[in-house]
């Protein structure tokens, strides 16, 4: 039987042997067990990690490919005071991945100079004008923050300059590894760091961890204060959460203990974020992506990163309110563009709506704001979709996202003869080309991608039978907190939820469905708030006759902690059906 929203079968699967084995080894319900399963924890280690997330139980930074070689660099240009150059990256993950190692230079006193790209006029990944830029002050050291792993032949034109070259990058590397002093990325074959999913941010703040160490052991730290790392995670939580990578092993270590660093802050540049996002109180995963990474990448897709990046350093309370102000305000303006560039984009797409993957292009849409509107369309037509817009010498550059069924970078690099250049991962990429190119690129591309095997579409997982009444169960409540955070990788849990009565219903905001339900004998426990976003044209369903799917959340009001449902999916009763 499918369900009414999402037109998909409901799963209820029975208790695996290793859901049963970390129940009894860890205490927990079995169902608890099996969604942890599901989110790929599916050890005893792991999921005591998973559970009870500490700094402590981070994997040894290094384990990483060439992190001795790249720490023992930096120590000796600490020791001798060279200057070292940092090329950095202009979205969210690339802008807090330069602060942090910025701070942490800042902090010991070391000597330092910056260089972030600017997306319309440069675009992604290292560009001679920086590296001219960074070998003009006096740097004799690069080292590159969410970017560097396809740059061989600007590695090696900085190298001919006399700089000397460290990469940390977490990108798919390409056919060939920069040949440089070393190159960090958890993707490379040859690197026996368990976990390939680190933001940028977070290859760039184990090599913060692993220099400490080193200073430490020389040390260095007798005359000056240890720097706190620590402190280093409200910016690392931003860039992970920004860059949507899945929210396990370190990333949920960053993750669970940022975000109570990002909600005591007192860094000005995230006080006045929070503050100009008007974030008070409890701080989660939805507030970090969806109110402060937005406004920092505002920066780079209507100007230039530095402003995001300065908000980050700045010491100075004023200067922070007004730099937050001013992305607040580039902020407002990407949402005006964005939404007329779908629309051209959604009436473009539908002469194409029989393709297995869309390919627009328009010389009118700015090139820093397509890549959002790629991922809507995405949503939209459920399918990937790459969008192209022309630069001043002609040639088409763009981004691509795609859906879990397909391999976006797989796809472009089976296409990789038609392009200028290209690079990302399985879910994201940009692309450059000739536009002589475009018919035969995109004829290419179509072609693959209907030659891919394409999975069916899953059902819909439910890990747990609930009730009214055991939602308000505070124990329920603690298990649930201990799952925070949920986001990519270990989404919430989905729970189903059967007879109850719809006391009351009714629209809010922006067409969003609000039901609060009630057990159907008993009238006087404590409502349930259901609300389906975007739902509002569902109001007429016969939602008594029916059971819903729904994942927890935790509305944060006036200090108070309430736990609420989102509405995913409805189907019939069995015996209504």
């Amino acid at each position: 039987m499918k369900s009414l929203i999402l037109d998909r079968h409901w799963e209820f699967r029975a208790p695996s042997k290793t859901a049963r084995r970390l129940s009894e080894r860890l205490e927990i319900p079995i169902a608890i067990a099996g969604y942890l399963e599901d989110c790929g924890i599916c050890t005893e280690e792991a999921a005591r990690v998973h559970l009870e997330p500490e700094l402590r139980a981070m994997t040894a930074p290094w384990l990483m490919k060439d992190m001795e070689k790249a720490v023992t660099r930096i120590v000796d240009a600490v020791v001798r005071r060279e200057l070292i150059g940092i090329f950095g990256d202009y979205d969210a993950d690339g802008v807090t991945s330069t602060a942090i190692i910025s701070l942490f230079f800042r902090t010991i006193g070391q000597p330092h100079v910056i260089y972030i790209p600017h997306r319309e006029n440069d675009g992604y990944g290292l560009n001679e004008a920086g590296i001219r830029y960074l070998h003009s002050k006096g740097a004799t050291l690069m080292v590159t923050v969410d970017c560097g792993i396809t740059g061989a032949t600007e590695v090696e034109f900085a190298q001919s300059l006399g700089l000397d070259v460290i990469v940390t990058d977490h990108h798919e590397p390409g056919d060939e590894i920069p040949s440089c002093v070393a190159v960090l990325n958890p993707k490379r074959q040859d690197c026996s760091y368990p976990f390939e999913g680190l933001a940028g941010v977070g290859v760039a703040f184990n090599l913060i961890v692993a220099l400490r160490a080193a200073l430490r052991e020389r040390g260095f730290f007798r005359s000056i204060p240890e720097p706190n790392l620590k402190e280093f995670l409200d910016l690392v939580t931003i860039g992970t959460i920004g860059d949507i990578v899945p929210l396990v092993y370190e990333n949920r270590i960053f993750t669970r203990t940022g975000l109570n660093v990002i909600r005591n802050s007192r860094r000005p540049g995230i006080q006045a974020l929070l503050s100009e996002c008007t974030v008070k109180g409890d701080v989660g995963v939805s507030e970090v992506a969806f109110r402060l990474v937005p406004r920092i990448n505002a920066a780079g897709r209507m100007d230039h990163a530095k402003t995001a990046l300065n908000l980050m350093l700045t010491e100075d309370h004023t200067e922070a309110q007004n730099l937050a102000s001013i992305l607040s305000r580039y902020n407002s303006e990407r949402q005006r563009i964005e939404a007329r560039i779908f629309k051209e984009a959604l009436e473009l797409a539908e002469h194409e709506i029989d393709s297995p993957i869309i390919i627009l292009v328009n010389p009118g849409w700015k090139k820093g704001v397509i890549g959002i509107v790629a991922s809507k369309l995405m949503d939209r037509l459920k399918r990937p979709v790459i969008l192209l817009t022309e630069e001043p010498d002609g040639s088409l550059e763009g981004s691509g996202r795609s859906t879990s069924q397909f391999d976006l970078y797989a796809i472009l690099k089976s296409c990789e003869e038609y392009l200028e250049g290209f690079g990302g991962h399985r879910a994201a990429a940009g692309l450059r080309l000739r536009a002589e190119n475009f018919e035969a690129f995109k004829e290419a591309t179509i072609s693959t991608v209907k030659s891919m095997e394409v999975s069916r579409t899953p059902g819909l997982k439910i890990h747990f039978d609930m009730s009214v009444e055991s939602l308000g169960d505070p124990g329920l409540k603690d298990v649930l907190s201990k799952l925070e955070p949920f986001g990519p990788g270990c989404e919430p849990p989905v729970l189903r939820l059967q007879n109850f009565l719809v006391k009351n219903m009714n629209i809010v905001g922006r067409n969003h469905l609000k039901l609060l339900l009630v057990p159907k004998d008993s009238l006087y426990v404590r409502p349930v708030e259901v609300l389906g976003w975007g739902m509002g044209e569902l109001q007429e369903l016969p939602w008594g006759k029916l059971e819903l799917a729904c994942t927890p959340f935790f509305n944060n009001w006036n200090g108070q902690r309430t736990l609420q449902l989102k509405l995913m999916d409805a189907r019939y009763h069995r015996h209504e059906a």
